[in-house]
């Protein structure tokens, strides 16, 4: 750009006549909101081990990550491998949907606390039934992408495996199945 091109001022943006580039707003307020820079070296290596730990609860690959909506494989192999200390907030946000925490969590965990699982408040809280049911479902519909069926219908075996471990000890304990 040359040292007489104008970048307009008025929040437009597009191609510029005055020279060969895009004009854009300005949007270095918006950008502070759209990427998470907070911590240290050592929160990003603690959010790594948080990350890697509760995908490893969840029984999730990377790809399984991805494919439930959450970032692309390389973002999560970086996050968990602390390489970076920036990222979108958009991409955080979905991976906290994909571990099942409360939006803000990973803000937390660099700060020190804790992440805050998410639950519906105000609900009946759905049984195990429920929950295999909804899997199953998932798993068994054509009109879903295969890597999805495929987390369904490997989340509905471990809550079958639950709920029958659960059943066990049950009985150990004397209590009516």
């Amino acid at each position: 750009m040359t040292s007489d091109a104008r970048v307009p001022t008025d929040g437009t943006y597009g191609p510029n006549p005055d020279h060969d580039l895009w004009s854009f707003p300005k949007s270095s307020d918006k950008m502070v909101s759209m990427v998470a820079t907070e911590g240290t070296a050592d929160d990003w290596q603690r959010l790594a081990v948080y990350v890697t730990r509760r995908r490893l609860e969840l029984d999730l690959t990377q790809t399984k990550v991805q494919a439930a909506g959450g970032p692309s494989v390389a973002t999560i192999r970086s996050i968990e491998n602390a390489e970076s200390t920036s990222y979108r907030a958009s991409v955080l946000h979905r991976l906290e949907t994909v571990l099942c925490w409360e939006h803000g969590s990973i803000n937390a965990i660099l700060r020190g606390g804790e992440p805050t699982p998410t639950h519906t408040s105000g609900s009946k809280p759905a049984t195990i039934g429920d929950l295999e049911r909804a899997l199953l479902a998932i798993a068994a519909n054509p009109n879903r992408p295969q890597p999805l069926r495929d987390w369904a219908e490997s989340l509905a075996d471990q809550v079958a495996r639950l709920r029958e471990a659960d059943r066990r000890e049950g009985r150990a304990r004397g209590e009516l199945a």
